[in-house]
């Protein structure tokens, strides 16, 4: 006895195989018995009926026509009968039950399919062992297959519909469905499978890089299937599921328009699959399709006379993802490329190389990666360093200066210096002479009495006994009282004060003999003013006098050629050298042509000090300036240089000294650390991943390293790639910073996120699913092949 239940599936297997007409007569046969427990007992079977050559009636009734559908049912479309015929709460709890087991086949999707891939790759060798047998065996091999694993996917299905009948509730299989449960079926399924998928990785994500950190973290090759997951929140899950819903669906239209192609339902699913996760983001495409269009426009970024064509927007801002992530401080390497090109600028020098002009440790590595492939432009770059450093330098020299003039002021200035003072202090000595005082020495006498009283040491007794016999009239016991007298008495204290006397004890009781004169003094003062006058005039004059007595570089100026002296001053051997520039400046000032010798010896003496002996490789008749004899020279000497040049002058040589500081970067041990070893993980996860599923190994990693040899040889192909494009546009950067200041001073933007990694498609089976990374970005191609040169 067929039942309501089976009238309706019968109906519904009959849609779906095409047949309305038999789909309508199931249809009108089940309308009486809506609402009734049990059916009327049918005359022939429900293949007669199929056929069209029996009815189903009452128990001993006679065969009858079956009853009529309600008048308008054959003007409503069968599907929405269909669906219209349950009853609401009969509807629910099919549409609940087809709707669980889906999520649970998906589910069972997930928890098998490590079972499932160790069955494929047991089958994968056995394949291959009986493959290897076949031709060396003269009778054919033909070994097992495990086929369906305990606890796969297929195993846990079927434990699930066992055990769903054994509780009372009959699984609905896929063939009793209607095609819109199947269609919802296949969606959860799917969508369920990449979900679980998706939560999976991101939880294993956040384990691995807690709070989206990948800094410091020893790369695995595992890390290919976490990558899109990290510090995206749950971004990727939705695109996952998304992908999975799509991929559900691709499955669906061809299992139902396909049913006996494989092939039709991988591409269905991977269509599928790429499209649900566009649809995810709709906004993000829209918005990544006007970006990406923005960025095809051409840049703004400046571009000299004979440069490359200019460039896209979107190569800009590779450029400067690329340099964010390669450089130690972007923002200083920006600023500090920007003074020394403005200073450049101004000063109309040359400019160091972007690199080296940064003091980044990172664009400096990035730069001596391009110095060792192509050397020359670099080369010519820091000639250019040179010789507009040489020329600051050399430009202090002056030919046309007499440095002989030198000399001739030391050796006659001190006799000028002289006569001027007499010319002026004498006079007043002769008034004071002229003028008759007479003068009390008496308290002299008591100064050097009440000394001896005191002093025990025999060059103080001596020094004060000379003094004492000095105050006498000459060839007299008796005290000179004359103005000229006592002052030849103060000539001769002065003497011994000095050691001009006949033994050098005066030197050694200088205290107590300049209070004895300071005395004497005082009474001529008080007896003749003019005589303080004369003191005070000679004292003015005979200062001047100071430094060419007591200065041992300005004694050397009087016998030597001033170089010798400039040689000695900045040999870097003594200190306090500033002292000694300063005297000579002082023995010099009066006479500007001694300055200018003077300084134009220093000046040769620099130049000597601060450049190599080797002419062959520089443009000027002196040897090429060395940087460490620069830094040697100006640390030492920059304060006693600003003694002897003009503002002007030592601004040039500072110059010179700034334009080669650059330079000095070549020698920090800058090498790059490269990320090759990690992108080099993730291409073979990638092609592990298709490995998979051809099961070739060999085959297809030949195939798949010949496309990448094929697509280098392929002329023009190369020149094609953004990364040969961006490598073009960071070569030229080295000598252009300007360039690099745009690049740096462009907001710092993505065009695009980094390409979404939820392609779940299921494969081989349905068993079998690959979670298959992209490459690695644009930006981390090119800093593969930027940092694999600086090597």
């Amino acid at each position: 006895m067929a039942t309501y239940q089976e009238l309706m599936d019968a109906a519904r297997r009959a849609d779906a195989a095409g047949d309305e007409p038999a789909a309508r007569r199931f249809l009108e046969l089940a309308a009486p018995m809506r609402g009734q427990q049990s059916p009327p007992e049918p005359t022939s079977t429900l293949e007669d009926f199929i056929a069209g050559t029996g009815a189903f009636a009452e128990p001993g009734s006679a065969p009858a026509p079956a009853p009529a559908m309600p008048v308008d049912s054959q003007n409503v479309p069968l599907e929405d009968f269909l669906a219209s015929d349950p009853s609401t709460l009969d509807q629910i709890g099919r549409a609940a039950q087809t709707n669980l087991q889906a999520v649970g086949r998906g589910l069972a999707n997930i928890a098998g399919a490590p079972m499932d891939l160790t069955g494929a790759a047991i089958d994968l060798g056995l394949f291959g062992l009986e493959k290897a047998a076949n031709t060396v065996l003269p009778e054919p091999v033909d070994l097992p297959r495990l086929g369906q694993m305990p606890l796969g996917s297929q195993h846990l299905k079927d434990s699930a519909g066992n055990l769903m009948a054994a509780i009372g509730v009959d699984p609905i299989e896929r063939e009793n469905m209607h095609r819109s449960e199947r269609f919802t079926g296949d969606a959860l399924e799917f969508g369920t499978e990449a979900t679980v998928a998706g939560l999976g990785l991101k939880k294993a994500a956040d384990a691995r890089f807690p709070g989206g950190n990948t800094k410091g973290v020893t790369p695995r090759t595992g890390d290919a299937f976490l990558a899109p997951y990290v510090g995206r929140g749950t971004a990727p899950v939705a695109t996952d599921t998304a992908a999975g819903v799509g991929a559900g669906i691709g499955y669906n239209f061809a299992d139902e328009n396909f049913p006996d192609s494989d092939e039709a339902k991988l591409i269905a699913m991977f269509l599928g699959g790429a499209g649900g996760a566009v649809a995810s983001d709709v906004p993000g495409m829209v918005s990544g399709t006007v970006s990406a269009i923005d960025g095809m426009r051409p840049s703004n970024a400046p571009y000299g006379e004979g440069s490359l064509a200019p460039v896209s927007k979107r190569l800009v801002q590779h450029a400067r993802n690329f340099f964010e992530e390669a450089l130690t401080n972007p923002t200083a390497a920006r600023d500090t490329v920007k003074a020394r090109y403005s200073e450049a600028q101004r000063t109309g020098d040359a400019m160091p190389t972007t690199g080296i002009a940064s003091d980044d440790i990172g664009l400096i590595a990035l730069e001596k990666g391009s110095r060792i492939k192509n050397p020359v432009p670099f080369e010519e770059a820091d000639q250019r360093l040179v010789d507009s450093a040489q020329q600051k330098i050399t430009g202090l020299k002056d030919d046309g200066a007499d440095m002989g003039a030198v000399r001739q002021e030391v050796q006659s200035r001190p006799a000028q210096l002289a006569g001027d003072r007499d010319a002026r202090a004498l006079p007043l000595l002769q008034q004071a002479e002229q003028s008759g005082a007479v003068i009390n020495p008496q308290p002299v006498v008591d100064k050097i009495d009440s000394v001896l009283a005191q002093a025990k040491r025999p060059a103080v007794v001596n020094a004060m006994n000379e003094a004492r016999r000095m105050l006498n009239r000459t060839g007299s016991d008796e005290l000179d009282t004359t103005v000229s007298g006592l002052y030849e008495t103060r000539k001769a204290i002065n003497d011994i004060i000095e050691g001009r006397g006949d033994n050098p004890t005066g030197r050694y009781a200088k205290k107590e003999l300049i209070e004895v004169r300071n005395v004497l003094d005082d009474e001529l003062e008080k007896a003749v003013p003019e005589f303080r006058q004369y003191l005070d005039e000679y004292r003015t004059g005979s200062r001047p006098l100071d430094v060419f007595s007591d200065s041992e570089a300005v004694k050397r100026l009087a016998v030597t050629d001033p170089r010798n002296v400039a040689k000695n001053v900045l040999s870097g051997s003594e200190y306090g050298t500033e002292n000694i520039l300063k005297e000579v400046n002082e023995a010099l000032k009066a006479n500007p042509d001694a300055q200018r010798g003077w300084k134009a010896a220093v000046a040769e003496v620099l130049v000597d000090k601060v450049t190599n002996t080797n002419t062959a490789i520089t443009r000027s008749a002196e040897g090429p300036v060395s940087i460490a004899k620069m830094q040697r020279v100006w640390k030492q000497h920059e304060k006693d240089l600003a003694n002897i040049f003009t503002p002007e002058e030592m601004a040039a040589a500072n110059r010179a000294h700034k334009i080669l500081e650059p330079l000095g970067n070549l020698a920090r041990k800058s090498t790059a650390g490269s990320p090759t070893a990690t992108n080099q993980q993730l291409a073979n996860a990638l092609e592990a991943s298709v490995l998979a599923y051809t099961g070739n190994a060999i085959q297809t990693g030949m195939i798949m390293r010949r496309v990448k040899v094929a697509a280098n040889l392929i002329p023009g192909i190369q020149d094609m790639t953004l990364e040969s494009k961006l490598s073009k546009l960071v070569e030229r950067l080295w000598n252009d910073p300007e360039l690099f200041i745009h690049i740096m001073d462009q907001p710092a933007k993505q065009g695009t996120d980094k390409a979404w990694n939820a392609r779940l498609n299921r494969l081989i089976a349905g068993t079998e699913y690959v979670k298959a990374d992209e490459e690695p970005s644009e930006d981390e191609q090119l800093q593969n092949m930027i940092m694999e040169g600086a090597q």
